[in-house]
């Protein structure tokens, strides 16, 4: 349903963000895009249903936000000092310079590995 309706008044719809929980990926593929068109944020991981290594998580942005977060970046706070310790600017899209700029340049070995043993299960399904 749409994320207005479901609020009905009692918040400003701008300024929520939807985000969808497709981390088992018990859906068929083609409803994270249908997510992402409509606008919401989609959670997703190779793990569990998919048997791959844990923590092999990713998150899929509409393309709305994306251009949200760019047109935002000179005024938006810098990124948690902490963050640096998970991700890496490769994990961040080229999209999001700003991002990127503040997060180590190093590749993310941890993730791509987990990635690794996820990615067959998910396309032997696709």
């Amino acid at each position: 349903s749409d994320i207005a309706s479901v609020l009905d008044g009692q918040a400003d719809p701008s300024r929520v963000l939807e985000v969808v929980d497709l981390c088992q990926l018990r859906r068929p593929l083609h409803e994270v895009a249908a997510h992402v068109r409509r606008g919401a944020c989609v959670l997703l991981t190779g793990s569990k249903f998919f048997q791959g290594s844990a923590f092999s998580g990713a998150v899929a942005i509409p393309p709305s936000l994306v251009a949200q977060m760019r047109a935002n970046a000179e005024s938006a706070p810098p990124l948690p000092v902490g963050l640096r310790d998970f991700i890496t600017a490769h994990d961040v899209p080229a999209l999001l310079p700003h991002w990127r700029r503040q997060l180590p340049a190093k590749a993310n070995a941890g993730l791509l590995m987990r990635w690794h043993t996820a990615l067959p299960m998910i396309e032997g399904v696709s």
